[in-house]
């Protein structure tokens, strides 16, 4: 069951969209409109003369007055937070060679997760970034794409061909 207050909100939203529908969308004659700026400019004309800064009987002021009562209990976002929200999410299985795949790009993880599914979040503009996510939604680790150069160059040690040990137990 939703909260009293939290059905008022909604249907305090609801009546906005009825009204912007009823007294803006349905009563526009669209065929004088040339383009999406001056859409947004009569929009934007309709919400400040006949919505926002209009007296509503209901409330006995104006929507902007209202909202200003309460202006400092309004929870602010940061834009790191804001961006944060709008990530893409997949879940990916990592590899036995601690990478995944994301659109063909393989990206190095941990290898505390080798053979682990993990949450990836990451900005599609942005793919040089991704990060791992916890089950609680935390992040917790950053990845980045594989370096094919640096791996290249990487010195590791020397393999051990097991063939051979075979071999020369056997004679």
């Amino acid at each position: 069951m939703q909260s009293r207050t939290r059905r008022n909100g909604k249907g305090k939203v609801e009546r906005c969209f009825r009204t912007v529908k009823d007294e803006f969308f349905n009563k526009i004659n669209w065929d004088e409109i040339k383009s999406i700026e001056q859409a947004q400019e009569m929009y934007d004309e309709f919400l400040n003369r006949e919505y926002l800064n209009k007296n509503h009987s209901s409330i006995n002021m104006t929507p902007k007055e209202r909202f200003m009562q309460d202006f400092e209990g309004v929870k602010r976002k940061t834009n790191e937070q804001i961006d944060e929200n709008f990530l893409h999410r997949i879940e990916r299985h990592v590899k036995s060679d601690s990478t995944i795949s994301l659109n063909t790009e393989l990206y190095e993880v941990p290898q505390q997760f080798i053979k682990k599914k993990i949450i990836v979040k990451y900005n599609p503009e942005n793919m040089e970034e991704l990060y791992i996510y916890d089950d609680k939604n935390e992040r917790i680790h950053t990845i980045k794409p594989v370096d094919k150069i640096s791996n290249s160059k990487y010195k590791r040690q020397e393999t051990i061909n097991l063939y051979r040990e075979e071999q020369s137990k056997n004679v």
